[in-house]
């Protein structure tokens, strides 16, 4: 957390389509696994060729704005929340280094 602002906006964006990503596998799996009455639980690797038409329905379903506003909302406050968050872990690191540079110096100037 501390540091730099980095690429939180980036972060939520990559949350909310990874989030639409697999709800369209999930759905994909589930209408295939209806058909053929065969249940299994492991995801098909990135790789595997579904993964184009997956990518091709999210990308569809990202234009239809599946999340509505939500992750608009959550982004700015996550933006508006988290500069303040980061200044107060800073801080702390900052003072935590202080202080035992302070109790260094003490140290050696009552047993020196």
């Amino acid at each position: 957390m501390s540091g730099q602002r980095g690429g939180l906006a980036e972060l939520i964006d990559t949350f909310f389509s990874t989030l639409r990503d697999n709800m369209i596998q999930l759905m994909d799996q589930s209408s295939l696994h209806g058909q053929s009455g065969q249940s299994t639980n492991n995801a098909p690797p990135s790789g595997a060729p579904g993964s184009a038409r997956i990518k091709c329905l999210s990308a569809k379903m990202a234009q239809l704005r599946p999340f509505d506003d939500a992750d608009g909302r959550l982004r700015s406050r996550l933006l508006e929340a988290y500069p303040p968050a980061r200044m107060l872990v800073n801080v702390l690191a900052t003072t935590s280094q202080l202080l035992s540079r302070l109790a260094q110096q003490v140290f050696w100037l009552k047993f020196a």
